[in-house]
């Protein structure tokens, strides 16, 4: 649901991240750089499961559907399908996961990058689960 955000938006995020990484990496030994990426992706992606999970049990619940929430309302990442359920979620991320770990391990910039734009992605996901509580209240009425 990143799409919610503006291109330049993201943009600017991901190379702040890229930056701020390379910063706060800079000089330090390839170990602790390596520390430091992948504990940022875990952190990353456990803020972005938290905001996420919300949203994809909002999109199953038979209000979403009877409202046709559908068309306005769906998951932005390809691999998973515009309205996955939760067992999806879990079954599509599990590969995504660790092929992102084992590419953050090579590249620790990744995690650090991905750390920075989780505040948007989290921003974005809550906002959606607001508008679709939202649609729904106003519409039931």
């Amino acid at each position: 649901m990143l799409a919610m955000c503006s291109l330049p938006t993201r943009i600017a995020t991901i190379l702040a991240g890229t930056y701020l990484g390379e910063y706060i990496l800079h000089n330090v030994d390839d170990h602790r750089r390596i520390f430091v990426g992948l504990a940022s992706l875990v952190l990353a992606r456990i803020i972005d499961h938290r905001a996420t999970i919300p949203v994809i049990k909002k999109m199953n619940t038979p209000e979403f559907k009877r409202h046709n929430l559908d068309k306005d309302f769906g998951e932005s990442n390809p691999f998973l399908g515009k309205h996955p359920t939760i067992k999806q979620y879990i079954t599509r991320t599990i590969p995504l996961e660790l092929l992102i770990l084992g590419m953050t391990y090579h590249i620790p910039l990744m995690g650090t990058t991905y750390l920075a734009i989780s505040p948007i992605v989290y921003r974005n996901n809550t906002d959606a689960r607001k508008a679709i509580d939202k649609r729904i209240s106003q519409q039931g009425q």
